[in-house]
């Protein structure tokens, strides 16, 4: 029927009824963008200010661990990791902002949903949920790190913040527990400015005192400062997808925008992620090119614990570390209440009891793994390698081909020898492609990573030689 009228329309006849269907499409596009704005109301936010808050969720605590990173990379491969993953970041959260816009699903796990069903609803939550659990892991790790080296520095050489494990359920359970079971997280907001302050002070402690506390290392071997590549290098990359991955916020940010689009969020995106390229190879050289083979996944357990601008350093990633937690508890409590709860057994919106059983929980397997390893490294490396390349590359690129299925088709179809679209020059078939080569590079790029970096993370942690 509507090639019919279609066809009428262009003889000439049919006017009326191609009238009609213009006005009908006019009042679906009007429903539509009221169905939007009520369901996503835009923002109050300046792209400097959406800025300034996606930088935030970029530059967080793995950046700590970036010249450990590059320490597992190789100087050079890892460098170029570095950059790599920074130039997908930068390409995966335009891509989930263009499917978004172009299905009307301005939410990553809403995305996922609608693209794939319930089986993406499950995938989203799986990843989503080991992310945020080996990052609350990390976190109570990187405190456990902290704190007795405050204590020592003060003179406190016995006691409860001198013990690590002492540490861990002190915070874990005043600090660290009620400030998880907060259903609004609104008033923690002000911290994220907070953890950039740490970020960059850290950043500068290393790069002026990292080569005096190194000078005082005579296990550092200066010969293996160059190396190009090593055989844990996908484990390094790990690492620097732990420290980079920010696609789960990416709509967050997108919808506190004043005003939309995705030429405008591209812009963002750019800014966002060359600052926080800046601060991490910043932070991953001066860390590893003084500490070379000595680097330690908690970049400050290099420096003495009578340095005082890193112990204020210590101080500041503490604090935040005590924030952020509450924040990654938020999204995988949510993941897993959708997945399980809501989409699998089918019981509605969350309940106060789910809310406080699924966030002890979680609570509880994230002390358990933290008192039980002080490998901040194997911990960045297998939850970065497994969870964050899914998460940062394969899901967006997989959503972007999705929701572009058409183009996609009619693209793929030139390669097909025997149908009509089939094209023999190979330069037509690369250009019919063009648009399609980063996401599908991303897809096996980041399968690979992700069988590659943990295949690698487990293997030297059970290496016989490993110190």
């Amino acid at each position: 029927m509507e090639m019919t009228a279609v066809v009428a329309g262009e003889n000439g006849q049919g006017l009326e009824g191609g009238g009609t269907g213009s006005s009908e499409n006019t009042a679906a596009a009007a429903a539509a963008a009221a169905e939007r704005a009520e369901r996503y109301p835009a923002g109050n936010s300046s792209a400097a200010g959406a800025v300034s808050n996606f930088v935030n969720t970029i530059v967080g605590a793995g950046i700590i661990g970036l010249p450990f990173a590059l320490a597992e990379s190789g100087l050079w491969a890892g460098v170029f990791l570095l950059c790599l993953a920074a130039f997908l970041t930068n390409r995966s959260t335009n891509m989930l902002i263009a499917a978004g816009e172009k299905i009307g699903r301005l939410n990553y796990e809403e995305l996922m949903a609608d693209s794939f069903g319930n089986a993406g609803v499950y995938l989203y939550s799986f990843f989503v949920v080991l992310l945020g659990y080996g990052a609350m892991s990390a976190y109570l790790i990187i405190v456990a790190d902290t704190i007795p080296a405050i204590a020592e520095a003060s003179g406190t050489t016995n006691g409860p913040f001198a013990d690590r494990h002492a540490v861990i359920f002190m915070f874990g359970i005043f600090v660290v527990l009620p400030l998880s079971l907060l259903k609004d997280l609104s008033k923690l907001a002000y911290t994220s400015g907070i953890s950039v302050l740490a970020d960059v002070f850290l950043t500068l402690i290393v790069f002026f005192a990292g080569a005096g506390e190194a000078s005082t290392n005579d296990d550092i071997d200066s010969s293996e400062r160059f190396v190009f590549i090593r055989p844990t290098v996908f484990a390094g990359f790990g690492a620097i997808s732990f420290a980079f991955v920010s696609q789960s916020a990416s709509f967050l940010v997108y919808r506190s925008m004043s005003k939309g689009g995705v030429d405008r969020w591209a812009c963002v995106t750019r800014w966002s992620v060359s600052i926080a390229l800046g601060l991490g190879l910043t932070l991953a050289l001066s860390g590893y090119l003084n500490f070379v083979n000595e680097t330690d996944a908690n970049i400050l357990n290099n420096l003495g614990t009578r340095h005082g601008p890193a112990n204020i350093a210590r101080a500041f990633l503490a604090l935040t570390m005590v924030f952020t937690y509450p924040m990654e508890m938020y999204v995988a409590r949510h993941a897993l209440d959708v997945a399980v709860f809501q989409t699998w057994l089918g019981k509605g919106p969350t309940t106060q009891a789910r809310h406080f059983g699924i966030s002890i929980a979680l609570w509880v397997l994230s002390i358990v793994l933290a008192a039980s390893t002080k490998n901040l490294g194997s911990i960045l490396e297998i939850f970065g390698a497994f969870s964050a390349n899914a998460v940062g590359y394969v899901m967006p690129a997989l959503l972007f081909i999705k929701s572009n299925r058409e183009e996609f088709s009619r693209a793929s179809a030139v390669w097909k020898k025997g149908t009509p679209e089939y094209h023999p020059a190979l330069g037509e078939r690369l250009w019919a492609m063009q648009n399609f080569f980063v996401p599908m590079f991303m897809v096996f790029f980041g399968i690979l990573a992700m069988v590659a970096g943990v295949a690698t993370a487990v293997a030297s942690e059970l290496s016989p030689t490993k110190a």
